[in-house]
């Protein structure tokens, strides 16, 4: 039998979500095979770990593949729940990253900015 691991009681957090953003989580884990806390993981790494853009960009491309063939077995209600889920979270997503990259953007400015000045100021002094 495979051992479970311990969790730490710091690593264990309480979350009150909206309504009705339960029901939308779970219809993205079953979508994707996966249990709830997996599928939130899943999200919370997309939004926060290392992935590369077009990495998660192509994932949930293939999750959409998917879920369009979708299991035959599938209510329309049910798949059109799940494919609304995974549009929002390529929304999302889609935000995250365009705002990540006009901060650095703007933070790139910023220093050519001041490094202009800098120079303006080192030239007017000598």
């Amino acid at each position: 039998m495979t051992e479970k691991k311990v969790i730490q009681p710091q690593d264990k957090y309480v979350l009150r979500l909206p309504d009705g953003l339960r029901a939308r989580i779970k219809a993205a884990a079953e979508a994707s095979g996966r249990s709830m806390n997996s599928e939130i993981i899943r999200l919370l790494e997309d939004a926060f770990g290392e992935v590369g853009y077009d990495e998660t960009l192509e994932r949930y491309s293939v999750e959409l593949q998917h879920l369009f063939r979708g299991a035959e077995t599938s209510s329309v209600e049910k798949r059109l729940s799940s494919i609304e889920a995974k549009l929002d979270q390529l929304l999302a997503l889609e935000e995250h990253y365009h705002a990540q990259s006009e901060s650095s953007a703007a933070r790139g400015q910023a220093i050519r900015k001041q490094r202009s000045d800098s120079t303006m100021d080192h030239e007017d002094g000598e």
